[in-house]
């Protein structure tokens, strides 16, 4: 393997040599490294090949998670947000969410999106009110670290409702820590803003039913 240590020089590890011992040579024996001049086109493809190998690094699954989401839409075709920080460990910026959430074992998806609705916004709704699935995605959300990743499966009900006063008292102590803010958006300045919306492309599905 070459490695790059100076200008224009790079430090090339035997992989073969063996010492009396029974210890590796170069690899275990850095005195035992050559050191080899390289011409300008020699080292760049040194180089290249050494960062390459570097960037071979197994993505990491940590977890797939299905979600059930209300889409609530005013008289004025504005659509409710909430802008909120990533868990931590994803290291990621906040993105403008609707309420919804994971649905747990055993909980079927409109009643998950029910439930999430009551605890994040106060909103009480029956089955009937949410109607079918509007829209369900899937995609993955890479991590800052560029290793793990989650997937998700987002299904989304979309609801006509009137204004209402936001309660938050049924959030957890995560939520509060981590909801910034809330905000009717209209759909054209949503897309017009290239604020950051969960999921991929919800935004511009928005447009396109909106523009039917």
């Amino acid at each position: 393997m070459a490695l790059l240590v100076g200008q224009n020089y790079v430090r090339r590890h035997g992989s073969h040599d063996r010492l009396a011992d029974g210890r590796s040579g170069s690899r275990g024996n850095p005195n035992l490294c050559r050191l080899y001049r390289l011409p300008h086109a020699d080292l760049d493809e040194a180089l290249r090949y050494t960062t390459q190998e570097a960037q071979v690094t197994e993505k990491i699954l940590v977890r797939d998670r299905p979600t059930a989401r209300v889409l609530l839409i005013n008289k004025l075709d504005q659509v409710f947000l909430i802008l909120t920080h990533f868990d931590p460990e994803l290291g990621l910026p906040p993105r403008w969410l609707t309420p919804g959430g994971g649905i747990d074992a055993g909980e079927t998806i409109p009643g998950a999106a029910l439930r999430e609705l009551f605890e994040e916004t106060g909103l009480r709704l029956t089955e009937s009110d949410l109607g079918e699935i509007w829209w369900q995605t899937t995609g993955r959300w890479d991590w800052a670290d560029e290793i793990h990743y989650q997937t998700y499966t987002d299904s989304f009900y979309l609801v006509r409702i009137e204004d209402f006063i936001l309660d938050d008292s049924g959030w957890t102590t995560d939520e509060h820590r981590d909801v910034l803010e809330w905000q009717w958006w209209s759909v054209s300045e949503l897309i017009a803003s290239g604020e950051s919306v969960g999921p991929h492309g919800l935004a511009d599905h928005l447009g396109l039913h909106f523009s039917s």
